[in-house]
């Protein structure tokens, strides 16, 4: 997993063009878990982390090179970033691995600001001890047990494993997604090897939205002959969101 600053502007957006919904984008909050003035936010934030305030005396000790001293008082999601990826290989430690570690750390993380994810917090703050709380002797890359699903956590993909030719032919296939980053969700079918259907969506981290793959020509050709012989159809879907390996499903479609 990669974890990177939010950016220093202020602005509504993580300042990282080129995640590709593959980084853990991480703001900043001040000793008030309040969001700094100057921590980016908005879109494709993953969660925040202590990153100062800005007046030096509440600011976060830092290495420094410049003067007879090695240390100082910094602010800025520079500050902020260090302290989720100390948290990450803390769960490393513990036998995560990649995106499950991404998961761990939105699903564990400290609510702030309104109820549930947001543009201000993302997930929330970064809370260490909860993030690795019951992972203790957790080896080969596998987490004790399942971390909590909650909005802003986990990528995840809900489809239909059986449905009607007559609705697919009506509505296309179907899937609602949920991303852990920013980027497009990417939806094929395929029958004997030939592709059906494809779709493609825009997603941001957390939010839900519903992906449509739309048949072409040879799908509906398809599907409609077996819709007149009266027979079931077999379908390999494969979906690929932000934040989470390629995920391949059968799809059963009944006349």
């Amino acid at each position: 997993m990669v974890v990177a600053a939010a950016g220093n502007s202020g602005l509504p957006v993580c300042e990282q063009p080129s995640g590709g919904g593959r980084l853990l984008c991480v703001g900043s909050v001040d000793q008030n878990r309040n969001r700094s003035f100057f921590s980016s936010f908005g879109d494709g934030l993953g969660l925040t982390a202590p990153g100062g305030s800005g007046l030096f005396a509440s600011d976060i000790l830092s290495t420094f090179n410049e003067g007879p001293d090695s240390y100082t008082q910094l602010a800025g999601t520079s500050q902020a970033a260090p302290h989720v990826a100390g948290v990450a290989a803390l769960l490393v430690s513990k036998g995560l691995r990649g995106q499950a570690v991404v998961a761990r750390l939105l699903a564990t993380a400290s609510d702030a600001g309104p109820p549930g994810p947001d543009s201000e917090y993302g997930a929330g703050i970064v809370n260490a001890r909860r993030a690795v709380a019951g992972l203790e002797g957790v080896g080969g890359g596998a987490p004790a047990s399942e971390p909590r699903r909650g909005p802003g956590s986990a990528a995840t993909i809900k489809l239909r494993r059986r449905d009607t030719i007559r609705r697919v032919l009506r509505r296309g296939i179907r899937a609602r997604v949920r991303a852990s980053g920013r980027g497009r969700a990417r939806m094929g079918a395929r029958r004997h090897g030939r592709r059906l259907a494809r779709g493609v969506r825009r997603v941001r981290a957390g939010r839900s939205r519903v992906v449509v793959a739309r048949l072409n020509r040879g799908g509906r050709r398809s599907l409609r002959g077996a819709l007149r012989r009266d027979r079931r159809v077999t379908l390999r879907v494969r979906v690929k969101v932000p934040g989470a390996r390629m995920q391949a499903r059968r799809v059963v479609l009944r006349p």
